[in-house]
């Protein structure tokens, strides 16, 4: 909950920076964006011959969505559920 105390609410962040505070990799948060979990802004880059495959740096997540989505969705853990996962 340390990351999330530090989580500016009118910032926009990046994927990548977005990635420490949810606890996600890249892949994770851009899945969670295109199933409506997460609700981003997509910046349209400079139109060219090379198109990029992954718009990793186009995503912006403003930061009371992600105190939002982190307070909804991520709950602690018991101290023995890593351990219940495992044996299961």
């Amino acid at each position: 909950m340390l990351l999330l105390n530090s989580v500016e609410p009118e910032k926009w962040y990046t994927i990548s920076e977005a990635e420490p505070i949810i606890g996600y990799g890249r892949d994770a948060i851009s899945d969670r964006i295109k199933w409506g979990l997460i609700q981003a802004q997509f910046l349209p880059g400079p139109g060219g011959r090379r198109k990029r495959k992954r718009g990793y740096n186009a995503w912006r997540i403003q930061g009371c969505e992600i105190i939002r989505y982190v307070k909804e969705h991520m709950t602690p853990l018991q101290p023995n559920a890593v351990i219940r996962r495992r044996i299961a």
